[in-house]
């Protein structure tokens, strides 16, 4: 069973909210503290889909606005991919725009599984995709590839944090062996427009050009076996919640919950899923802002009555709670397996 990086729900957490812990101890968000609560959620706009290849690889095709939040989603679908003995080899990149912060953390993803970014014939891939598409392993394009750069815009303006953001990107393509002539023209290309780089410039940085790529089609994989809704035996929580991941991303799509309580300083990830008994599965990770876990938990919510049973993963402890019509839930008695 593969597993080239330990996703961990601290890891993928740190991979993806670099950017929140520095603003949560600014004087901006020490300000916004004073709220009696502030929720910070995690938007998800790249599609991602696996595929396989003329060689019979998996590949995943990325479509789509890279926002904050895209990183989890990646490198828990790789990890579900791994462990089900289908090892991603390649990221096929279609995106035109993106937030730069968010990308520089997608290359976190790209770089730890060793994955070829590529862009096919007719695809474009420019602005904070052209991070993503520097970070590969081995970087591939086709010859009627479209691949451009310019500076990051904040909010569509320019000012002095979208100027940092842009020097944060040429800094990090500049460690992945992207050239300084590349790296001027996305330092210098203003954000209305588009510097499209041209076929020596793409092998300026170890690109290969491809007479001919086609993009592949999408191909849906099976489902893998319903994930139970109680600790299995052998199984560790990194692929519990990559396996609650992929189904939740097939079944009960946008159930993805990423949020952080600035006033209570924790934040929570959670997927909901359909287990083979059909019945609604929830899986939640609390952390602290240092990464820190207080609490796992698997709950399950009865299909026909307001009762949600949860077990802590570490304790085996459960806990029952019956939903009032007011909507909250109230704890009743409960016991320890």
């Amino acid at each position: 069973m593969p597993l080239r990086w330990a996703v961990s729900p601290a890891n993928v957490w740190r991979a993806t909210s670099g950017a929140m812990s520095r603003v949560a101890v600014s004087g901006v968000a020490i300000c916004l503290v004073q709220l009696s609560w502030l929720q910070l959620s995690l938007a998800h706009a790249a599609e991602f889909t696996p595929a396989v290849s003329e060689e019979g690889q998996t590949i995943l095709l990325l479509d789509g606005k890279i926002e904050p939040g895209d990183t989890t989603r990646l490198a828990l679908l790789v990890t579900a991919l791994d462990n089900r003995n289908r090892t991603v080899s390649a990221l096929y990149l279609n995106s035109r725009a993106g937030e730069h912060d968010a990308a520089i953390h997608m290359t976190e993803v790209v770089k730890r599984f060793k994955l070829s970014t590529i862009v096919a014939d007719d695809a474009e891939c420019a602005s904070a995709c052209f991070t993503v598409f520097a970070a590969g392993h081995k970087k591939f394009a086709g010859h009627r590839a479209q691949i451009g750069v310019h500076r990051s815009p904040m909010m569509g303006q320019e000012s002095s944090f979208s100027y940092a953001a842009t020097f944060r990107t040429a800094r990090t393509v500049g460690e992945f062996g992207v050239p300084p002539v590349v790296v001027g023209k996305l330092v210098l290309t203003p954000p209305d427009q588009m510097a499209w780089l041209s076929p020596d410039e793409l092998r300026s940085m170890n690109v290969t050009i491809a007479g001919s790529l086609r993009r592949p089609l999408p191909v849906a994989p099976p489902l893998p076996a319903a994930t139970p809704a109680v600790k299995p035996d052998g199984i560790s929580w990194s692929q519990y919640v990559a396996a609650a991941a992929e189904l939740s991303r097939r079944r009960l799509p946008d159930t993805l919950g990423d949020a952080c309580n600035l006033y209570t300083m924790l934040c929570s990830r959670s997927f909901k899923f359909i287990d083979k008994d059909e019945l609604r599965v929830e899986v939640t990770t609390v952390e602290k802002l240092n990464g820190n876990v207080v609490r796992r938990e698997v709950c399950t919510f009865g299909r026909d009555s307001p009762v949600r049973s949860c077990f802590d993963w570490d304790t085996l402890e459960t806990s029952h709670a019956v939903q009032g019509n007011d909507g909250q839930w109230k704890s009743v008695i409960g016991k320890r397996h």
